[in-house]
């Protein structure tokens, strides 16, 4: 039996309730919808959606889209006036990853591949932000080691303690300046490689979702990425949704 046929025949054991990730994800969603305090008649009707379709996600009988819960987060969020805490939404994210794991394979690798294009595209933006603030401090050092030098240039002739406490200075300056190159020469590598790896990243996405809606099997990306039970980068592994025994 194929991969495809294994997962679309495991599309009545989730409307049973029958796959555990699947259900686990409902749990959590049920539970945080409930601080809400409204029906899901109303909530389906406020957030323009089909009751049974709010009812499928809540109840674990579907995999809810990521777009349906961040919706939720967000009515939870302006209904409790302050935000949700960052562990919460990472468990949802989570959840649902590992549902769409055993579920839906194909689409799981392509929504590991995206969460690794975001966190390299933040990456790098930390690394020109970094960049950007060596290369302040980098000019400031500069100028006030030449301005030490045009201390000691016009106190040439006093061979007292001043001089010796401005060429120590100068001297100091000038060892932050090589540190502050080489910090500064560290940066710009991993700015490079975060850049080189988002643009991997982008074109391995974009013929994913290529072959994705050509409806052709995806060829596996090269593993790159480990994968664990609370890791869902994407490395290309096949799963099937569990059958439950005696079925």
């Amino acid at each position: 039996m194929t991969e495809v046929a294994r997962t679309q025949g495991s599309s009545s054991e989730i409307e049973r309730g029958e796959v555990p990730e699947v259900a686990a994800l409902g749990n959590a969603l049920k539970e945080l919808f409930t601080r809400l305090g409204i029906s899901q008649s109303q909530y389906a009707y406020r957030v323009h959606l089909d009751k049974s379709a709010v009812s499928r996600y809540l109840a674990g009988r579907r995999v809810a889209p990521q777009d349906f819960i961040d919706r939720l987060v967000q009515e939870i969020e302006d209904h409790l006036g302050a935000p949700l805490q960052l562990e919460a939404k990472e468990a949802l994210r989570g959840r649902r990853l590992e549902a769409l794991r055993v579920c839906s394979p194909d689409e799981f690798r392509l929504e590991a591949l995206r969460d690794e294009l975001a966190r390299s595209r933040r990456d790098a933006e930390r690394a020109h932000r970094t960049i950007e603030a060596l290369n302040a401090l980098l000019d400031k050092k500069e100028a006030e080691a030449r301005d030490a030098a045009d201390d000691l240039t016009r106190l040439r002739l006093d061979w007292g303690a001043e001089r010796a406490a401005l060429a120590r200075a100068r001297e100091d300056l000038l060892r932050q300046v090589a540190r502050l190159r080489q910090d500064l020469q560290d940066a710009e590598h991993l700015r490079a490689e975060a850049e080189r790896q988002t643009r991997e990243l982008r074109d391995h996405v974009l013929g994913l979702e290529e072959e994705l809606c050509a409806g052709r099997r995806p060829r596996p990306a090269p593993c790159r990425w480990h994968c664990s039970r609370n890791s869902f980068s994407g490395c290309g592994t096949r799963r099937t949704c569990p059958r439950p025994r005696g079925t």
